[in-house]
């Protein structure tokens, strides 16, 4: 299952979509890659009102790759049967949430951009990141690879691909309608 982010602006008369494909060598799973635009230069985008979850499960983080708008609010709920601790030591957003039981959870607001790495210092195999980005063009690939960008605002901008432990891949593109950006 793929998640899709796009949100639609009443501001954004002049829009088109971006449909593209990620090759299967340049990411490690589909599910843990984002495309997004980089930057919409002179812009700022209010975060959306909806809290959103990142949960401790199965001793996992889920999911493994949370892309999500500067200024949103991240849930961190424990829902597994065992003791967990959420931190992040370095990076935009340096925090540690200590250790906190099964039921309970903490919230935080993620106002700087980049990327959070999330670690739990009782289960070294845990991890997890959240892409705090710009604006709300980004997806997750599908299971085949594929991505679409709803609503992207007419204009030249960077697209990226971004998955764990590799260097993130970007395309030039230049939308005007419909648009076409294949990452090979």
């Amino acid at each position: 299952m793929a998640l899709a982010f796009a949100f639609a602006f009443a501001s954004t008369a002049h829009a088109g979509n971006v449909h593209g494909k990620v090759a299967r060598g340049l990411v490690g799973a589909y599910s843990d890659a984002v495309v997004y635009v980089a930057e919409v230069p002179g812009k700022t985008f209010p975060p959306p009102p909806k809290v959103v979850t990142l949960e401790q499960r199965g001793q996992a983080f889920v999911p493994h790759v949370l892309p999500i708008l500067r200024g949103s609010t991240v849930r961190f709920p424990n829902n597994d049967r065992i003791r967990h601790n959420v931190f992040s030591p370095a990076g935009p957003k340096p925090f540690n949430f200590g250790i906190y039981p099964p039921g309970s959870e903490k919230e935080l607001t993620f106002d700087q951009l980049g990327v959070v790495m999330l670690l739990c210092n009782i289960h070294e195999n845990m991890s997890a990141f959240i892409l705090v980005l710009q604006n709300p063009w980004f997806a997750a690939p599908d299971g085949d690879g594929r991505f679409t960008l709803e609503n992207v605002p007419e204009g030249t901008f960077t697209l990226v691909l971004w998955s764990e432990g590799r260097s993130p891949v970007t395309r030039k593109i230049t939308v005007r309608g419909d648009s076409e950006v294949d990452f090979k």
